[in-house]
């Protein structure tokens, strides 16, 4: 880390590079069952250190790109911390952004405006360790009813988001890179290694997996294979080839009407109200 770090001080951006805009949204509270057999209580609050130990690393990881693409591409981080509760996790132990409570017009908004601005969308979520996911799908803008244009997507435990586990965060970004790269028409390529995938990127870099790492592998990928793309898409569509590969939010612009969330609010509220009548009318006949 130290050694790209001074490697790129003297970089600056390029004027024909791109600046991805990467929101970093901190979910304050998880209070659910885990999806395991246990089925463990989960009731943590994030802590704000840790918090902060996520923003320093996603500081870490942009300098790392800036050099890897020589000063073509680098990350403008937006935190947002969210003082809203998870309930639910998926069969993953993943956070399920639906589940945010409580739910009301201005977080639909906010949702709205994270998904007009952001290329990458990092959720960071109190939980005890476990697993972390890269994807590559939509936000619920108002739950049910409507949902964002594509993003990418890290997902994060707060217990990964220390300084020590860069490692990590640094391979969900790199998987967010192959699914853009995957999206252009590259469907051989991979940056990150899950066993079997250790021969795909091989046989791409040339690397030795079993002596190398993924840094040593997102250094020559971005120098060869995705400079490539960001060439070819730039010589064949007359477009500037880094923010086509990584402006997902440009490409596939956000051009939900306020009109429209502010209507379909209306009626998810609605349901809302309709399915707590129901369930105390449950309740009460249970007694």
């Amino acid at each position: 880390m130290l050694k790209y770090a001074i490697q790129s001080r003297e970089l600056t951006l390029k004027s024909d590079g791109y600046v991805q805009n990467v929101t970093y949204l901190i979910i304050s509270r998880t209070n659910t069952l885990d999806s395991k057999e246990t089925k463990k209580k989960i009731d943590r609050f994030f802590n704000p250190c840790l918090a902060l130990h996520g923003y320093l690393s996603l500081q870490v990881l942009s300098r790392h790109i800036e050099l890897f693409s020589n000063g073509a591409l680098r990350l403008q981080l937006n935190p947002i911390w969210l003082d809203k509760t998870a309930t639910r996790l998926n069969d993953k132990n993943y956070i399920m952004m639906s589940s945010l409570s409580p739910w009301t017009e201005d977080l639909s908004l906010l949702m709205h405006e994270i998904t007009k601005e952001s290329d990458l969308v990092v959720i960071a979520f109190p939980r005890e360790g476990g697993n972390a996911n890269a994807n590559y799908g939509k936000l619920p803008i108002v739950p049910g009813l409507v949902q964002s244009p594509t993003r990418t997507f890290i997902k994060l435990p707060s217990e990964w988001m220390r300084m020590l586990n860069f490692p990590q965060i640094f391979h969900e970004y790199m998987h967010t890179v192959e699914f853009l790269m995957n999206r252009k028409g590259e469907k051989e390529f991979h940056a990150t290694s899950h066993g079997a995938d250790g021969k795909k990127v091989q046989a791409l870099t040339g690397l030795p997996t079993e002596t190398t790492g993924e840094t040593d592998w997102a250094e020559v990928l971005f120098k060869r294979q995705i400079q490539w793309k960001v060439d070819d898409i730039a010589t064949k569509n007359a477009m500037n080839g880094w923010q086509s590969l990584f402006g997902i939010r440009s490409e596939l612009p956000n051009q939900i009407s306020l009109d429209l969330i502010r209507t379909k609010f209306l009626e998810y509220s609605e349901k809302m109200k309709e399915k707590e009548i129901i369930q105390g009318a449950e309740e009460e006949s249970s007694y």
